[in-house]
């Protein structure tokens, strides 16, 4: 079979798996999968159902492999299976920073009362007063049924629209709830603050902490067959407001990163050949899937005969040196203490609990 026909035949096999997986296309990793296994050659070139039924069902495994690691290792350090962001680690800045952040947070919140959208929604909503923590709790759970009747919340996702707060619902969203989110938005956004943390503030008047240094740590690791489609990786965040100096930030990246891979890193290589090596292999390997190291080795030669390597097994270890280092590395997972959360936090954490059936989770 040709070429240009294979490909063709490719193409209907391609969208008949996807009929069959009841995918709009089937995904990367799994095509990836089966081309590697030779899966696809046999069902285009033997034509029988056999061939086709160990394709499809080889298929389903894969992408259930695949569903079953993303929930069990796409999740950051310290995280649940339900959980999917970066987890915030609690980190001690220096004194100086700590207390301007401390006055940054008293003036923040002084022009916040003051600010004319605060004072007249507590006014209108509030009669004028703040109110404690358990009326706010009590305000916010009344506006989570539909029309703001307070029944009880229907089982259902939030509406991704107003993920900042798990009652707002779009087809259950008072007017004052719609003002309030619409506020906390603008104070969010003028102060700094996290959303949820503006909103307890023009309700209850708590003052949301200035965080001079914020640290998200990440870490995904994968196992079994698709791990040649998965690399290990690990992503560290700091973000810091732009009076703090340079030096505090490099201190949180780099206590973050030592706890990642239990000690300082190496120094980085000056082996540029080394770099050119590596994108030589990964871009023969995309272009030629079934060529051998010992051609991979010989096109090199060609290509750089300055360079050449003794053998072919030397030529492959710099490509493997750098795999280890870069991609399949393994992280120590740190044993970090977790920030303090926020009032509201407290309070958006305990309806989660209650609302996925979660007992025990959190206090507060």
């Amino acid at each position: 079979m040709e070429a240009p026909e294979y490909d063709q035949e490719l193409d209907k096999c391609m969208v008949r798996l996807a009929e069959e997986l009841d995918v709009d296309a089937v995904p990367n990793n799994v095509v990836g999968h089966l081309i590697k296994l030779g899966l696809f050659y046999n069902a285009i070139t033997g034509g029988d159902d056999e061939s086709w039924q160990e394709l499809v069902a080889e298929a389903k495994a894969c992408m259930k492999e695949s569903r079953e690691q993303s929930e069990a290792y796409g999740q950051p350090p310290g995280r649940g299976k339900d959980r999917g962001a970066p987890d915030e680690v609690a980190v001690e800045p220096s004194e100086n920073v700590a207390k301007r952040a401390e006055a940054l947070s008293e003036v923040l919140a002084t022009m916040g009362d003051s600010h004319p959208d605060v004072q007249r929604f507590r006014r209108k909503y509030l009669n004028g007063r703040l109110l404690t923590k358990e009326e706010a709790r009590s305000f916010l759970d009344e506006r989570g049924g539909p029309q703001g009747t307070g029944k009880a919340v229907r089982k259902t996702a939030p509406n991704p629209k107003w993920a900042l707060h798990p009652y707002a619902k779009r087809y259950a969203t008072p007017s004052d709830m719609r003002e309030l989110l619409r506020l906390s938005d603008k104070l969010s956004k003028a102060y700094g603050w996290s959303e949820g943390d503006a909103l307890w503030f023009v309700l209850t008047g708590h003052i949301p902490s200035v965080k001079p240094l914020e640290v998200e740590m990440f870490v995904h690791t994968s196992t079994g067959p698709s791990r040649y489609y998965n690399p290990i990786t690990a992503r560290i965040t700091v973000t810091a407001p732009a009076w703090v100096n340079p030096e505090e930030v490099e201190g949180a990246f780099g206590d973050a990163q030592r706890q990642l891979l239990r000690g300082d890193p190496p120094p980085p290589t000056r082996d540029e050949g080394t770099l050119e090596v590596v994108e030589f292999v990964a871009r023969r390997m995309r272009e030629r899937p079934a060529e051998t190291w010992e051609d991979r080795w010989e096109a090199w030669k060609r290509t750089n005969p300055s360079c050449p390597y003794n053998s072919y097994n030397a030529f492959r270890q710099v490509y493997g040196r750098f795999m280890r280092r870069y991609v399949y590395r393994k992280y120590e997972l740190p044993n970090y203490v977790k920030r303090e959360r926020t009032p509201y936090e407290v309070y958006r954490d305990r309806w989660n609990d209650q609302f996925t059936g979660r007992k025990g989770g959190h206090v507060g």
